[in-house]
């Protein structure tokens, strides 16, 4: 999606997506690939904080851990110092997961409890290595993904699965969408 989009089917979900992300629930977008749902992510990080995470590019879950929450020195070999995990990274502004279907389920569990938020919309996170919890404010979070509805609630646990099908937006395939295709 971009500037003069002219598709009306493409124009609902720029409009839908304007108006979601102010509503402290979760996004979901879905689609074919290569039809704009990263654009479409990016696009709102007009003054927002904005970090991406591609989770089919984790080599596994201590790589997805460590990058999602961060950790503590000594948390395992190479852990020279802390890093603080992109989820706190994304404190006030906008976390945009890509190919949330790539998780493992022991990431998607860890994430899910992380998702809870508290009575003051924060979220608590702890990093690798640590006894305690980080507390997170105001996170709006994006999640994109190729595959169907079903197909995603097959996948994922089913508690996951609630969480991040609060407010969803499909994104149609350009060939429905003459409008926006180059003649």
């Amino acid at each position: 999606l971009y500037p003069g989009t002219q598709s009306p089917r493409r124009m609902k979900a720029q409009k839908e997506m304007s108006i979601y992300l102010n509503s402290g629930f979760s996004i979901l977008l879905l689609g074919e690939r290569g039809i704009g749902k990263s654009r479409l992510a990016v696009e709102q990080k007009k003054e927002d904080n904005f970090i991406a995470v591609n989770c089919a590019s984790f080599a596994d879950d201590t790589m997805a851990e460590s990058e999602l929450f961060g950790y503590k020195k000594g948390a395992f070999t190479g852990a020279t110092s802390d890093k603080v995990g992109l989820i706190k990274e994304a404190e006030n502004g906008i976390l945009f997961f890509d190919e949330i279907h790539s998780l493992s389920r022991r990431v998607q569990s860890k994430l899910m409890t992380a998702l809870q938020t508290d009575q003051d919309n924060r979220l608590h996170i702890r990093r690798l290595g640590d006894n305690e919890e980080i507390k997170v404010n105001q996170v709006k979070l994006i999640f994109a993904s190729n595959r169907t509805i079903q197909e995603l609630r097959d996948c994922l646990l089913p508690d996951f699965f609630d969480r991040i099908v609060q407010q969803v937006i499909e994104l149609p395939p350009l060939r429905q969408c003459k409008e926006e295709r180059e003649n």
